[in-house]
């Protein structure tokens, strides 16, 4: 959506879907005519071992697609806060986009890493500059505040909340000031975020399987259905990108299945 360009459906189907399962279906056929009652342990070994080698190849390829996301988030970010040729004048602007996202190129890792722990924001003391003592009282203020509220509004504790609040802990920067995440969640959740404040409402309007925008097709189905128009072909031609896939698959299964049916084929 950032740059405009769609991911293939057809790509993602065969990678995430189409390859493990015709792997698998390879190993149970050979499984089936080689595999003697000596080699049978060997085979579930082999079939183990392959399962886990594509689990990891397909948690390395989605990292590395989170990755490319996080980058051109920041990249749009930039060029919405400096412009695409920032003002020399501006010391943090001069750098290029290129620059500044190899700059954040570690934190892109960790933050997107499989299984990781992130390290914890630093919180830096404003009363050791000078000039901000107003700052440093009204911090404090604000914190006696809600501390306060905090105190009064303190639930009691049973097993069940002390339970939460030590997984709590783990993710929120108290185990070795870092935060344990799996699978990039924190950063998709502020990628997300930023992504809705980048983006139009009708841009964030899409098929997520296709990334069709609802505004290329639902207008035909709603010309159609306001005029009573019950015309198979036009509602063939007004059908989004998704559907007429899924048409196609269900076309596809029906076929092989009367190919199987007439031929006869008995297993």
């Amino acid at each position: 959506m950032l740059e405009e360009v769609r991911p293939s459906w057809w790509k993602r189907f065969c990678c995430n879907i189409g390859m493990p399962v015709a792997v698998l279906l390879i190993l149970n056929v050979l499984q089936t005519f080689l595999a003697t009652d000596d080699t049978m342990h060997v085979w579930r070994v082999a079939t183990w071992l392959t399962l886990f080698i594509m689990i990891v190849v397909l948690l390395l390829r989605a990292r590395f697609e989170r990755m490319e996301v996080r980058r051109a988030v920041m990249k749009k970010m930039f060029e919405k806060k400096h412009g695409v040729n920032p003002d020399q004048s501006d010391i943090v602007a001069t750098a290029t986009p290129d620059a500044y996202l190899q700059l954040h190129s570690h934190d892109t890792r960790i933050a997107h890493a499989t299984c990781c722990c992130f390290p914890k924001d630093v919180i830096y003391n404003y009363s050791t500059i000078p000039g901000t003592e107003e700052q440093r009282l009204q911090q404090e203020e604000e914190t006696e505040g809600e501390v306060g509220l905090v105190q009064q509004a303190a639930p009691k504790r049973d097993l069940c909340s002390c339970l939460w609040n030590t997984l709590r802990a783990l993710c929120c920067g108290v185990c070795c000031s870092c935060w344990v995440q799996c699978c990039g969640m924190c950063a998709i959740g502020q990628e997300d975020r930023e992504i809705e404040k980048l983006l139009d409402k009708k841009q964030l309007q899409v098929d997520y399987i296709t990334f069709q925008p609802y505004s290329e097709y639902y207008p035909q189905i709603l010309a159609l259905r306001n005029a009573g128009d019950n015309r198979l072909s036009h509602h063939w031609r007004a059908l989004s990108l998704l559907s007429y896939n899924l048409v196609k698959i269900l076309a596809m299964c029906l076929a092989a299945l009367m190919l199987v049916a007439l031929l006869k084929l008995d297993p």
